[in-house]
């Protein structure tokens, strides 16, 4: 049996604190025509301070799961339990809708709920069902990796996951269409 990564646990305690702080603060900066500057500014740094705690769930999630060879028959019970429990979600969210706020669906809108989030939190239950599909292949890959390649792959995320942001902040700066 291996020994509990306490850094984990002390990671998740404070991720879980500042997804609290988002949400409180999300609450002011939603309300912006109805309450001081102060309090917007506040808010706002309080709820850019908290957006780190996603990341770390999934870097903690990484780690955990490419940091030890798991059965493929576990890792489906878990993606079928994600799946699982995102249908009972989205399921929940329809009656609502359709029962206390009014909405009507389309066949089409209830087809594009397998691939689109039906309310925008939960957004990372496709995202980690994602991540669960393909970590025994990235468990293979940064098995194999030297620090060389790992350096190497690093560059190229970076630069193909965020260089294009960048590069479209910086046209815009300067007015290139």
């Amino acid at each position: 049996m291996r020994e509990r990564e306490y850094r984990f646990d002390i990671i998740r305690l404070i991720s879980t604190f500042l997804v609290i702080m988002i949400h409180m603060s999300n609450h002011y900066c939603r309300h912006f025509s109805h309450i001081e500057m102060n309090s917007f500014v506040g808010a706002s740094i309080f709820n850019s301070i908290g957006r780190i705690s996603v990341p770390l769930f999934f870097m903690i999630s990484g780690a955990l799961t490419l940091g030890r060879d798991i059965p493929i028959k576990k890792l489906i019970n878990k993606i079928l339990h994600f799946i699982f429990v995102l249908a009972v979600w989205s399921l929940i969210y329809i009656i609502f809708d359709i029962k206390y706020m009014g909405y009507t669906f389309t066949k089409e809108q209830y087809i594009k709920l397998i691939f689109v989030e039906l309310k925008a939190h939960m957004w990372f239950m496709y995202v980690i069902i994602g991540l669960y599909i393909i970590s025994p292949f990235a468990r293979i890959l940064i098995k194999n990796m030297n620090d060389e390649l790992r350096k190497y792959f690093m560059l190229l995320w970076v630069t193909f996951c965020g260089g294009g942001f960048l590069l479209k902040v910086i046209l815009v700066w300067f007015k290139i269409s």
